[in-house]
């Protein structure tokens, strides 16, 4: 039996390059405006790629994985759309391959910018994960999701004076200092806290998210000089560095060379500085497959070089910081279609989300390349559509079928049939239905393919995806291979767990956040309800009254 509905979608197929500095037969990414030698064979690359791969590849049930159908479904309907919804099961399995091929004295650390779901947090906390935030607002989630402070490292370059406050409060987290200039700032203060220095690669970056030697991040090696006089301020302890070469790299030698450079340029800066570390943080970066052909991460061969890592760095503890490797495949996407239109001679449709909701999909092609969404027909939902905004009537889905034999009673909570697992008494979530709780010896739910895949080759058609903003640039999808579409049909799309929501301009035409629901077996959690309509307005206040008259004398003396 096939074991999962991971749903393997790498980042778009990027067009490689070599450049002069990176001459040992790994790939670096083609950046803006390459060296000219390079263009030819940049375009030559491309030439060869299709976007969404070809059309037979993308709808052959064996390389589009399965689809978890009864859970979005299940999620469509509690939350309505557009929503987020994250498979914890296959969170469990990221951190269990992590587990399996990664030497024990290797500590991982959760990189909240990734998805700062609370929920998912609190998940992968009870994984026994550290984490690794870069604000204020993520720090409060770390440790209201239940990461110990001991367990929590502070990165990025965010020292404001909200986070130097929250820092004072917590003498157990370690915070990687961006610059000799943080440095000085964090030594004049107190309480005395153990610090790593962020050092810019000296190597090259085989990222599709780069931060190599032309990073903004970090110190350079020729300026640790002047920070011999740093490292002895009352209000720091520096016990290590950090060394972080970029994200999305699905080359195993290219993440080889980023863990062995972060390695040995710490080291040399030890030296350099009379510190012995104890800590070296470097990076991390683990790709996870987007686009069709590209295959899963071999952690093998990593977790042998790691190995050797750990016996060079000796007796420094060696920390990974990963974000898109644990969450990406567990997220969908669910975005309703809302009107049929046209675009560049395709057929399209507008949906009721947008890039708004989607960072990820702007910046790395994913809308060009990436597998299409998931096709949830229309007839599979109620009549009058979905609710789920929050305080909407959830009564309307009484009586409706699905497809694994359950039916929603009219609190919302459906009644699982025999062959289902059902939801203890009292406690919240919903059962997903006999679709999904139905598991194979492995425990991994045993799901039905996407419903693209179900439809002949024939039926498909090139279709554009078009989000619900004014703006020309809102397009989920490009030429993807899709069935006919109706108003109302549920697009899910895949691998959608990671640099989402978190990580875009949410509040965009004043838009309500989208709901985020998470399943686990045959439950299902609303861990963010759909905002109402007038979410936009919390917090905000008027002018005062005084302020309105006055513009309001202005405009009658313009007049006048």
């Amino acid at each position: 039996m096939p074991r999962t509905h991971e749903y393997a979608m790498p980042i778009d197929p990027q067009p490689w390059e070599r450049t002069p500095e990176c001459t040992q037969g790994v790939p670096a990414p083609v950046r803006d405006g390459p060296p000219p030698q390079c263009s030819a064979a940049a375009s030559a690359v491309r030439a060869q790629q299709t976007p969404h791969g070809a059309m037979a590849r993308c709808t052959d049930a064996a390389e589009y994985r399965q689809a978890p159908l009864a859970a979005l479904r299940r999620v469509a309907l509690a939350c309505g759309t557009p929503a987020y919804a994250y498979d914890l099961a296959c969170i469990r399995r990221q951190v269990a391959r992590l587990r399996a091929h990664l030497p024990p004295q290797v500590d991982v650390f959760y990189s909240l910018k990734a998805n700062a779901s609370l929920g998912l947090c609190g998940f992968l906390a009870q994984q026994g994960l550290g984490a690794d935030v870069a604000s204020a607002g993520e720090l409060t989630i770390a440790l209201r999701a239940g990461f110990p402070p001991s367990r929590i490292f502070l990165t990025g370059p965010d020292k404001s004076p909200a986070v130097l406050r929250q820092l004072d409060a917590l003498p157990e987290v370690v915070v990687s200092l961006d610059s000799l200039s943080e440095l000085r700032l964090l030594g004049q203060r107190g309480p005395r806290r153990r610090a790593i220095l962020r050092l810019r690669p000296d190597f090259c970056s085989h990222a599709s998210c780069a931060a190599g030697p032309d990073s903004r991040f970090g110190a350079l090696l020729e300026e640790l000089p002047a920070a011999g006089s740093l490292r002895d301020l009352p209000g720091v302890e520096l016990v290590g560095f950090h060394v972080f070469a970029g994200s999305q790299v699905l080359s195993v030698p290219g993440i080889v060379e980023h863990l062995r450079g972060a390695v040995e340029q710490s080291l040399r800066a030890g030296q350099m500085l009379g510190v012995r570390p104890q800590i070296i943080d470097i990076g991390g970066g683990f790709g996870i497959p987007y686009a069709p052909g590209d295959a899963e991460l071999d952690l093998a061969p990593i977790g042998e070089e790691l190995q050797r890592l750990v016996r060079r760095a000796a007796p420094a503890r060696i920390v990974i910081e990963l974000g898109r490797y644990l969450v990406a495949q567990a997220g969908w996407y669910l975005t309703r279609v809302i009107a049929l239109q046209s675009h560049r001679g395709r057929p399209a449709v507008v949906v009721d989300g947008g890039v708004h909701q989607r960072a990820d999909v702007c910046g790395i092609g994913l809308r060009q390349r990436a597998l299409p969404p998931v096709v949830l027909r229309v007839a599979e939902f109620p009549p009058d559509g979905l609710h789920g905004a929050a305080g909407s009537d959830l009564g309307a889905t009484a009586g409706v079928a699905f497809a694994g034999g359950a039916r929603a009673t009219p609190a919302g909570s459906p009644t699982p049939p025999a062959s289902g697992r059902s939801t203890p008494s009292g406690e919240a979530g919903m059962h997903v239905g006999a679709e999904t709780a139905a598991l194979d010896g492995a425990g991994d739910p045993q799901v039905r393919p996407p419903a693209a895949s179900t439809e002949s080759s024939a039926g498909l058609q090139p279709t554009d995806v078009l989000g619900c903003l004014s703006l020309p640039s809102d397009i989920l999808a490009e030429a993807a291979p899709l069935p006919p579409l109706q108003i109302g049909d549920v697009l899910a799309f895949p691998n959608a767990g990671a640099y989402g929501l978190y990580a875009s301009p949410c509040q965009f035409h004043a838009h309500p956040p989208p709901a985020e629901a998470a399943w686990d077996g045959g439950r299902i959690d609303v861990l963010r309800p759909r905002g109402a309509v007038d979410y936009v307005l919390q917090g905000q206040r008027p002018l005062s009254a005084h302020a309105l008259q006055r513009a309001s004398d202005t405009a009658t003396e313009s007049d006048g």
